[in-house]
C-alpha cells in the first residue's frame, strides 16, 4: 500500500490469515495451506493478479517449489524472496524456467545467493557486479543482489548500482518491504531493472528518513514504510515516470581520486 498499490491481496494459512485481518483491515485476504495443491480459488486470484510477491513468510517445507511452479504458471510477474528462493535451492535451471515465463525479480542476499548459486558465491565477494550479471544470465531474470551496495542485474542491460541506506535495515523485515515496493512497481509496468532499483533506491532513501526519526539503532520495517511518502513527494515519482518512461533519479557516485 504505500508504495502506491491499491488492490492487494495476502495468502497465507489460515492461522496467520486471522491475526492479517485483526492487524490490517484493508488488506484482503485468502486462507491457503502451502503443503497442499493451490486452490481453485488461488489460482483465480493468480491469474488476475498484476504481480506475485513471494517468500516473505512463505517458510520451508517439502513441496514449496512445486506448488510455486503450479501457481505462477500463466501469470504475469513475480518477485521472489526469501523462502522463495530457498525452495529453489540445488535447482537453478528449475528456478530459471519459471522466470522465463513472465518478467521476474529475485532479490537474494548473500546467503541466499549462495545458495542458489555456489559456484558464484566467492565471486561475489570480489566483484558483486560480475556475480550478479552472471546470477541474472543463468537464472534468466532480473537479479536484485542486496549488500553494500545493492546490484541489479537484468539480461544485457546495464547494471544498477544503488548506495543508499544505513545499517538499521539490517533488521529483519526490512527485505519484505523491498520486495513489496519491487512487486508494486512491476505492476505497474515499470520495467525489471528499473523497478529493482528503484525500490532499492526508495527502501535506502526511506530508511534514511526513518533514521533520522528514530535512530537507525532503534528502526524497524514499519518505521521505513511511513517514511515512504516522504520518498514519493521528494521524487514526484509518478508523473516522470510517465512522461520520460523511465527513472526518475539517477545518483552518480564520484570517480574514485587517482593514486
Amino acid at each position: 500500500f504505500a508504495a502506491g498499490a491499491g488492490y492487494v491481496h495476502a495468502v497465507a494459512p489460515r492461522e496467520t490469515i486471522a491475526e492479517l485481518r485483526e492487524a490490517e483491515p484493508d488488506l484482503l485476504t485468502l486462507a491457503q495451506a502451502f503443503d497442499a495443491t493451490p486452490s481453485d480459488d488461488l489460482r483465480e486470484l493468480a491469474a488476475r493478479a498484476d504481480c506475485i510477491v513471494a517468500g516473505p513468510g512463505y517458510g520451508r517445507g517439502d513441496g514449496r517449489a512445486d506448488f510455486l511452479l503450479e501457481l505462477l504458471r500463466g501469470t504475469r510477474a513475480h518477485v521472489l524472496d526469501a523462502d522463495a528462493l530457498t525452495a529453489f535451492q540445488g535447482a537453478p535451471g528449475t528456478l530459471a524456467e519459471l522466470a522465463t515465463r513472465a518478467p521476474t525479480i529475485l532479490t537474494p542476499h548473500p546467503g541466499e545467493f549462495r545458495a542458489l548459486l555456489p559456484m558464484l558465491a566467492a565471486e561475489r565477494e570480489v566483484d558483486p557486479w560480475h556475480a550478479a550479471a552472471a546470477g541474472s544470465a543463468e537464472l534468466r531474470a532480473t537479479l536484485l543482489l542486496k549488500g553494500v551496495p545493492s546490484v541489479i542485474a537484468s539480461g544485457g542491460r546495464a547494471i544498477w548500482t544503488v548506495a543508499a541506506g544505513n545499517p538499521g535495515l539490517g533488521s529483519g523485515g526490512s527485505g519484505d518491504v523491498l520486495s513489496g515496493i519491487a512487486g508494486t512497481l512491476l505492476a505497474q509496468r515499470v520495467e525489471p531493472d528499473i523497478a529493482a532499483a528503484l525500490a532499492a533506491l526508495a527502501l535506502g532513501m526511506a530508511g534514511d528518513i526513518a533514521a533520522r526519526r528514530v535512530t537507525a539503532h532503534a528502526m524497524r520495517p514499519m518505521d521505513v514504510i511511513q517514511a515512504l511518502p516522504d520518498v514519493w513527494r521528494e521524487w514526484g515519482l509518478a508523473p516522470i515516470l510517465r512522461n520520460r518512461g523511465g527513472a526518475p533519479v539517477i545518483a552518480e557516485l564520484p570517480a574514485p581520486a587517482a593514486i
